[in-house]
Parts: C-alpha cells; structure tokens; sequence
C-alpha cells in the first residue's frame, strides 16, 4: 500500500496544482486569466510549463475523462486498500490473552506461537504442546506427574494432619489424625513384676495394687487398625460439652472446678454416646468413641513401653496428671486438658486426668479377640474405660492397664475423647 501511494503521489500533486490553484512565477510557470463578462468565473487561458502541459483532463482509450474523476477513483482505491491492510492486520494481531488461533510475536513469523519452537495450532507454553492448556499445576486430564492417568483409576486425596471442628458457642474441638498400621496390644510384662514395679511407694493414701489386677492384659498379640482416624488431641472439656449438650453435670459435685478448659467430669457411658450422636448431626461427620484396640493403639503411637514416654514413672509427671502430683498435693480435681506434654502423635493427656470411657463391652481375656480392628465382644455388663485418672497410681496410668464400669456410673474421674472417622483405608 505504501508503494502504491509512493507511485501516484507525484502524479496526484500535478493533478491538483492542474485543477485547484495557479502560481503565477512559480516553476517557470505563467499564468493568463480572462475575466468572465459576468465576473463570476475565471477560465484558464493559457498554461506554459517546461514539462509536459498538464491539461484539465485527460484521454482514456478514445474518451476524455475529467482530472476531478480521476482523483476521486483514486482516493476510493486507496481507502479500499486501506480497509483491507487493516483487516488482514487485525486477524494476526497479538495480544495479551487469547490471539487467534496464531499469535504473532516480535521474534515468532508467520504461524508460530509465541513459545518461538511449537508451531501450528500449539498454545503458549514452555512445556504441553498441543491443546493443553498453560498452568501451574495439572493442565486439562493430565496429571501433575506430567504422565496420563488411567482413565479407570480413581485419586483420592490424602487426609489432612489435623481436623477442627465448629461446636457452637464459640467452641471448637481439635483432632490429629492417627494412621493406619499394626501394633503389639498389651502388657509385655507379667502381672507380678507390674504390681511390684509401678507403685507409688511412700505416699499417703495410696491405693493397694495386686496382680489380679493385671491378669487381663493377656495374651499380648498384634494388632491391625485397618483405616487411618481422627482423634481429639484433648480428653472432652467443660466448654465443648457445654457447646454440645448445654448442660454441666459437674456443677455442685464434690473433687471438681467448673472451669471451660479443665476435662470434663461426671460423664457417663451412656451420656458419652448421646454427646458423640449429637455432635455428628451437628457437623456431619460421624463421631464416636474409640474402640479399646484404637486408644491402646494410639496411646502407644509406635511405643511398645509402659508409657508413652517410656518405662520410667519418675517422668510420668511431665506427660500426666496422676495421683503424684495432683492427689497428694491436694489437687482432687480433673486439670486443664493439654497442660502436659503430648505424646508422639500429638495426643495430650492419654495417661491420668480422667478416665476415658472405649465403646467395647469388658472382656477379662484377649485370648478370642479378634486380631484386625477389634471391637470387643457382642454383648456384656460394663464398659471399657483406660488411661487412668487424676487419683490413679502410674501402673493404672499405662497404655496397657484396662478397667472398667457400668455404662451409668458417674465419678468425677470419668470423661472421654471422641474420634472421627476417615474415608482413607489400608490392606
């Protein structure tokens, strides 16, 4: 286009020095005029150039064709050519979202892409050619591995670490996740050697042990948790059964603080099961009590020691409230629940403060108990309760130590914790 104006240009301005203006001195140039009788016009009279006398037309194969005409065709050409360098121009524009179908760059020609290598219908990108798209992340159907997917295989997302739940009230509840996998279930030492072992000797008021009271934590056998769950890192407090039921059934009773963040006391069995049904309608996730193969499992968090911090009582008082430093020191209450060191899993509290109560019905014996996820036996007259409490001696604070109770027994030394189950699941 710009050639084509380039050409006529000279040509053009001949055209109108011819038909619109006359210079009289200008280009050797000489100019005479006659006025019209009427005065109304002016007629050229006689033009002399040192060129070629332009005329105010011109002869076109036989016919004569005004100067006017001609400027005006060739204003009309030179818009169309205009119109039409536009439109090709604005198909092969590049701009900052989506060009065409190929977009032009400074250093990309013709139909190559921005990327200066994928040429084609191939989109900008350092990586995916084809039609896949440019992203941080998974581009369309394609995995983040940068390999295909078997369309036949279903992804799950691993669970988070932690689970938070919204109680109300301004209440929440907080639970770790514990993973699936096998452990030893029991004691790995005699009843004899754990009556004599684990005694608080010298203290005041202590509470006489023998081994009949160690008698069922045999046979020790493995153990599989088939599906990883949730379970609240804190024994239940005052606050968040509060926020769930809306009730204190510690209020005016003996051996307790009404205080939001102490464990709560004077929880049943029964009353236990009504707050986790009540709490999973409240939040749609199923919320239940632990079976006892669950909480000995996650007490231990991969320790096979009396303890989760080992064998040695002395150390007891750094991971639990119990008989030692609560009960003697005239502490006879439940404490604040997590106010000790958590064990490895990052559960507080799993030896003393309060009992907590296990969904299995008490077996004296782990002969006959199943080896994958047990569930204790079908029926019974009391229910498991472990870990010990704020009054209790270390060898009845052992990941270990069962007891048990009627599902209606009420003590300020009974409380509980809840798990959530997962949809994960192993072999």
């Amino acid at each position: 286009m710009l050639l084509l104006f380039h050409f006529f240009a000279p040509f053009l301005m001949q055209l109108l020095q011819a038909s619109v203006s006359c210079h009289p001195g200008g280009l050797s140039t000489t100019c005479a005029v006659t006025a019209d009788p009427m005065g109304k016009s002016l007629t050229a009279a006689r033009r002399q150039v040192e060129w070629e006398p332009l005329k105010s037309s011109v002869s076109w194969k036989g016919k004569t064709v005004n100067n006017t005409k001609i400027i005006l065709v060739f204003c009309l050409v030179l818009s169309l050519l205009f119109v039409a360098g536009y439109l090709a121009s604005d198909r092969n524009a590049t701009t900052d979202k989506a060009p065409g179908r190929n977009a032009t760059t400074d250093k990309a020609p013709g139909r190559i892409a921005a990327t200066g290598k994928a040429p084609g219908r191939i989109a900008a990108t350092s990586k995916a050619p084809g039609r896949i798209a440019a992203t941080n992340k998974a581009p369309d159907r394609i995995a983040a591995t940068g390999k295909a997917p078997d369309r036949n295989v279903t992804t799950t997302r691993a669970p988070d670490k932690y689970l938070t739940l919204n109680l109300g009230r301004k209440a929440t509840m907080k639970l770790a996740l514990i993973p699936a996998g096998k452990f030893m279930m029991g004691s790995t030492l005699s009843a004899e050697e754990v009556a004599g072992r684990f005694a608080l000797s010298g203290a005041a008021g202590i509470l006489q042990i023998t081994a009949g009271d160690f008698t069922d934590e045999h046979p020790r056998r493995q153990v599989t948790i088939g599906k990883p769950f949730y379970m609240g890192v804190t024994e239940v407090t005052q606050a968040q059964w509060k926020a769930v039921k809306g009730s204190s059934p510690w209020a005016r009773q003996s051996y307790t603080r009404d205080k939001a963040d102490h464990a709560a006391g004077y929880i049943s069995w029964n009353d236990a099961m009504m707050f986790c049904k009540m709490l999973s309608k409240k939040t749609g996730h199923t919320v239940r009590l632990p079976t006892e193969a669950e909480w000995e499992y996650a007490c231990r968090a991969g320790t096979t020691t009396a303890f989760s911090c080992g064998d040695d009582p002395s150390k007891l008082g750094d991971y639990a409230q119990y008989r030692g430093n609560t009960y003697e020191n005239k502490e006879k209450y439940a404490h604040s629940a997590g106010a000790k060191q958590p064990n490895a899993w990052g559960l507080y509290d799993m030896h003393g403060n309060v009992y907590e109560w296990c969904a299995d019905w008490y077996a004296d014996s782990y002969a006959n108990a199943d080896a994958l996820g047990p569930t204790g036996p079908p029926a019974g007259k009391e229910r498991v309760a472990r870990g010990g409490s704020w009054r209790s001696v270390p060898a009845h604070c052992r990941a270990a130590r069962r007891t048990r109770f009627s599902p209606d027994s009420l003590s300020a030394t009974f409380g509980f914790r809840v798990v959530v189950e997962s949809a994960a699941g192993v072999d």
